[in-house]
């Protein structure tokens, strides 16, 4: 399983064994009109942890709530915990592709006619949907694109995919300059990511930023996938925060955002990979690059100094 550097982080277990700190669901509050009204929200939240107008654990009145659920409404209030989809939210996919494809050209060099790694790389792209579509069907499209001597088979494919794709994985532009800048803030983070263990584990390691996660959370662990709301609560345990005072930040629109906010979290949709389905409202939380989460957790921090400040007056 997963092994982290610092902060402690735990590998993700069945679901039958999930744990239960930080997360306990409570009876419905009230949602702030405002908040949750364009992902269609009915007004309540069953996940449970800092209540509306209420303080830490939603036990102890809170000194100004009036300012509180303003700022709330307004989406001021800093992140506790910040989780991240995996696959082309962290990751350059087309990049990866293009790396991948150098070591392809360079494995398979006495099989393959003299093909220029560009070549290869659009084959994989071309077959390729996004990583959704069925493993051998994709690796069998892409090697009838090729120029071969020799064909091999699908099953000789797949594994060399396997093995060397995650670990042709390419960072994000601005990756490591938002961990370390959002870590440096006490901001706890998170991976939440469909896939198996042995294929989705590697590229995290690929991107060597195990130093910043408090918890990866990988669907075939817990045996549930996104955007199924359990998948989301068991990463809520994980870093004990509640929904409240979480980020989710993903660039599939349905697994992504409609899942995390269907459980009380503050959605953050990164565009430019996916497009956004009309049948929904669009997102009220967008970013085009990770770099500006550091510019949003700033001014949450600022604006929640201020309400401190007045609050205490």
């Amino acid at each position: 399983m997963w092994r982290g550097n610092r902060p402690p982080m735990r590998a993700a277990s069945a679901y039958s064994a999930l744990p239960t700190a930080g997360f306990s669901p409570r009876a419905p509050r009230r949602l702030t009109a405002g908040l949750g009204a364009s992902w269609g929200y009915t007004g309540e939240s069953t996940v449970g942890g800092g209540g509306w107008g209420n303080g830490p654990g939603g036990t102890a009145p809170c000194p100004y709530p009036t300012l509180l659920v303003r700022a709330i409404g307004k989406g001021q209030i800093v992140p506790q915990a910040i989780l991240f989809d995996l696959d082309e939210t962290l990751t350059d996919r087309a990049r990866s592709i293009f790396q991948y494809a150098e070591r392809f050209r360079c494995d398979f060099a006495d099989r393959l006619e003299s093909t220029a790694v560009s070549t290869i790389a659009d084959a994989i792209r071309r077959a390729d949907v996004r990583g959704y579509g069925p493993h051998e069907e994709i690796l069998s499209d892409f090697s009838q694109r090729l120029p071969w001597r020799t064909i091999p088979n699908v099953s000789h494919l797949c594994r060399h995919w396997d093995t060397c794709f995650p670990l042709s994985i390419a960072a994000r532009e601005g990756l490591e300059e938002t961990l370390s800048t959002l870590h440096a803030l006490g901001i706890r983070l998170g991976i939440v990511t469909n896939g198996e263990v042995q294929f989705q584990e590697p590229k995290i390691r690929q991107l060597s930023i195990g130093r910043y996660l408090s918890t990866v959370v990988i669907s075939e662990a817990v045996h549930v996938r996104k955007p199924d709301p359990r998948i989301f609560a068991h990463a809520l345990a994980e870093v004990s925060c509640p929904a409240l005072h979480t980020w989710f930040v993903g660039d599939d629109p349905i697994n992504d955002v409609l899942g995390a906010a269907s459980v009380g979290l503050r959605p953050i949709w990164l565009t430019g990979v996916q497009p956004w389905p009309p049948e929904h409202p669009a997102p009220t939380w967008q970013i085009a690059a990770l770099g500006e989460l550091v510019t949003m957790a700033q001014r949450a921090n600022n604006a929640t100094s201020r309400i401190s400040i007045r609050g205490a007056l």
